[in-house]
């Protein structure tokens, strides 16, 4: 069965894909080969680049409409930590001089968590971390089963074309990567209501060395552009601590969900209709 994208997990897909990295190497056309490249460039690039730290803008569009989140994502090797705060609409019944909501996702490599201040820390099941499919290592993620159908041009970059079978446990069913830097340009997977599900990556800038990363992401479902997340800044190997890794090193207040309070989903959908 293929695994759908809910609007939670869209955020942090797109959060995680700046993550994606370009090589500058050629590799063969089989998929085999490419495949053990990929993991081994990047297993190269997280020797190189001890951790990671990104500022993204999230523009969530509807109709004529446009809400702005923000994103910063910590990386240190397999470790990751994504923190969103989105606005919150004015009709909401928000504890006194609280403007936006705060969520943090955080995987030390093992387990995996989500904290908000309503919900307080929730340790997510092995079935649920499934669900919360982030793209965090996408790459550790691909089927060692696919097939390359064919190539494409998407904007300047000529590609190869992925497949992959609909029974294969990941989100994607088709992919486009670079044949020059192994860079992901775009994917499609299943979104809510049987809409396909684009993703394409762009203005890719390096970083260090050889090293690339988009620095635009878009998301469109079917043919309606839904979401674009924009790199504001990034810094290298400034020696994040492994608290930031550690959810017991988090404080929240909060414990249960307030009666009549929405979810991060509604509360988007809220702030779109008073626009």
């Amino acid at each position: 069965m293929i695994k759908k994208f809910s609007p939670g997990k869209i955020v942090l897909l797109m959060a995680f894909l700046s993550l994606s990295v370009g090589i500058n190497q050629g590799f063969a056309a089989e998929w085999s080969s490419i495949h053990k490249k990929l993991k081994g460039k990047y297993a190269s690039f997280e020797k190189e680049v001890k951790d990671m730290t990104i500022v993204q803008e999230m523009q969530i569009h509807h109709d004529k409409n446009q809400v702005v989140s923000k994103n910063k994502v910590y990386s240190k090797g397999k470790k990751h930590r994504v923190e969103t705060s989105i606005p919150t609409p004015a009709d909401a019944e928000n504890p006194a001089g609280m403007k936006t909501m705060k969520t943090i996702f955080i995987s030390d490599g093992r387990n995996e968590w989500v904290i908000s201040p309503f919900m307080g820390k929730k340790k997510l099941s092995p079935k649920e971390q499934k669900n919360y499919q982030t793209g965090a290592n996408w790459y550790d993620q691909l089927p060692t089963k696919a097939k390359i159908t064919g190539t494409e041009k998407i904007g300047k970059h000529n590609c190869y074309v992925v497949e992959f079978k609909p029974t294969d446990s990941f989100s994607f069913t088709k992919i486009w990567l670079e044949k020059k830097n192994l860079l992901l340009i775009k994917a499609l997977g299943q979104g809510e209501k049987e809409r396909v599900l684009s993703i394409i990556n762009s203005d890719f800038k390096k970083i260090k060395g050889i090293w690339k990363i988009p620095y635009k992401t878009q998301i469109y479902s079917g043919k309606q552009l839904s979401s674009t997340l924009l790199v504001r800044s990034l810094k290298l190997n400034k020696g994040l601590s492994d608290d930031l890794f550690d959810p017991d090193k988090v404080e929240t207040k909060g414990s249960a969900m307030p009666a009549g309070m929405p979810n991060m989903q509604e509360m988007m959908q809220q702030m779109m209709q008073q626009k």
